[in-house]
């Protein structure tokens, strides 16, 4: 498994986990949506813009985007998607931050307020991102962060002819993302990179 398959899988875990502690998308929306689903199709959604970034999406990002998610989707069956859902001309608006962003942000917000003295003692590990759960805590909202960032190099750097439109689309909405999240966590630059470096070393 690759670091950004276990990262994935880690983040549908801690998906469930938020529904069942109350702190998703599911209490947010009296049980109308879920924050599993929210995250898959956020992460769809941005592979598939990205790859729309030069005006088509070829066999390399079709295979990245099935292999990511572990959808095993030909790149037929992602072009009838695409145009079923008219998403042939869909693109990154920096300003549009995904659902399941926000959601975790919110999820963090309160986890810091309430238990952060628990996390750090290891004695709230279902939503510790170490395996023994004696780990420092990263906010959840920095791991989907990570994902995109992974996500994202997996599509456009998917073979040797990288698009710099798709390359500049994703740098800038990678910042709008960071920038979201560091003005809703009151993180700084460095408390920000601190945290991805925990991610970086991260043995889980």
């Amino acid at each position: 498994m690759t670091d950004l398959q276990k990262h994935i899988e880690i983040m549908r875990r801690l998906c469930r986990k938020l529904d069942e502690t109350g702190l998703g998308l599911k209490r947010r929306s009296n049980g109308k949506l879920d924050t599993l689903v929210s995250f898959e199709t956020d992460v769809l959604l941005f592979m598939i813009a990205l790859s729309n970034g030069d005006g088509q999406i070829d066999e390399d990002e079709t295979l990245a985007i099935s292999e990511n998610l572990g959808l095993k989707l030909s790149e037929s069956q992602i072009h009838r998607f695409v145009e079923r859902q008219n998403l042939s001309d869909y693109r990154l608006q920096d300003a549009d931050i995904p659902l399941t962003m926000q959601v975790l942000v919110d999820a963090d917000t309160e986890i810091m307020q309430r238990e952060m003295d628990s996390y750090r003692d290891g004695t709230a590990p279902q939503l510790s991102l170490s395996a023994n759960g004696d780990g420092p805590y990263v906010p959840i909202s920095i791991l989907l962060y990570n994902i995109y960032q992974e996500v994202g190099a997996s599509v456009i750097y998917s073979n040797n002819e990288v698009d710099a439109g798709e390359n500049e689309e994703y740098n800038s909405y990678l910042a709008a993302l960071r920038k979201y999240i560091e003005d809703e966590l009151s993180y700084d630059e460095d408390q920000f990179a601190s945290k991805l470096d925990i991610l970086g070393d991260d043995n889980t």
